[in-house]
């Protein structure tokens, strides 16, 4: 079995990747947080104490994020669908430990919590989930490390749109997310079609990917979900079941390249 390389001309990204990463003007106008929503940013305790190690060091770590509500939005599909991936059984099935943190919306506790995270956990694979528009499990290739200029929930953005000074323009995963989309669609039973995208746009989803990438190219992921629609019949438990066979092949990347190596 041999590792899938993506195309090298997937890393120009298409205008309708470009498009579909900018929040519409309805979300621009809604930048302003409520008290609400500032509230909901802070993490659960369920989610903080998750997120501490335990001495079982030998097994590898998967860890994954979602976000807590932001801006006007009562409700985060990330954080619904993280937190369900512990009644799953992709511990299990992957001999791993699953760790899964609901993180502020807001660059500077991105910025030293992701790091931190990083040398505490070692972890094996890092899937970062964020909320999108799109009614598809989009599996994100690359980020930017500059173009963010929309304020957090703590009205809030990087001085000059910036993330890492002095970073590189462009980091992209090792992981190929073209194979990995591929693989996720062959499970007829999911309510989500997958596809690679190269571009998760220019608000905490892209920024959060730009700093996992410069910690570790090589085991960092970043998928975006839509809203649950409960008219269209989609709720949080059919994102989580996507979320588990995306995850499912992207270790079997991430661990089928260390073995070789």
């Amino acid at each position: 079995m041999t590792i899938v390389l993506c195309r090298e001309k997937a890393a120009e990204p298409s205008n309708e990747t470009e498009n579909a990463a900018e929040p519409s003007n309805e979300i621009q106008n809604a930048a302003e947080p409520s008290n609400e929503t500032e509230n909901a940013a802070k993490p659960s305790n369920e989610s903080e104490n998750a997120a501490e190690p335990s001495n079982e060091t030998e097994t590898p770590v998967v860890y994954v994020t979602g976000f807590s509500s932001y801006w006007n939005f009562e409700s985060n599909s990330s954080e619904e669908a993280v937190q369900l991936l512990k009644e799953t059984d992709l511990e299990k099935q992957l001999g791993v430990r699953l760790i899964t943190d609901i993180l502020q919306v807001s660059y500077k506790f991105i910025d030293t919590h992701v790091p931190q995270m990083w040398e505490k956990l070692k972890p094996k694979l890092v899937v970062h989930v964020g909320m999108s528009t799109k009614h598809e499990l989009k599996m994100e290739q690359q980020a930017k490390n500059s173009g963010y200029e929309y304020n957090d929930n703590e009205k809030y953005s990087p001085p000059k749109g910036v993330c890492i000074p002095g970073g590189e323009e462009l980091l992209k995963s090792e992981i190929c997310m073209e194979s990995a989309s591929s693989a996720v669609n062959k499970n007829q039973n999911l309510k989500l079609n997958s596809n690679p995208s190269l571009n998760p746009g220019g608000f905490v989803c892209g920024y959060i990917y730009y700093v996992s990438l410069h910690q570790d190219a090589s085991r960092t992921a970043f998928l975006h979900v839509p809203h649950i629609d409960k008219n269209e019949g989609l709720y949080a438990k059919d994102i989580t079941a996507a979320l588990v066979d995306a995850i499912k092949e992207l270790y079997q990347q991430v661990k089928l390249r260390d073995n070789q190596k």
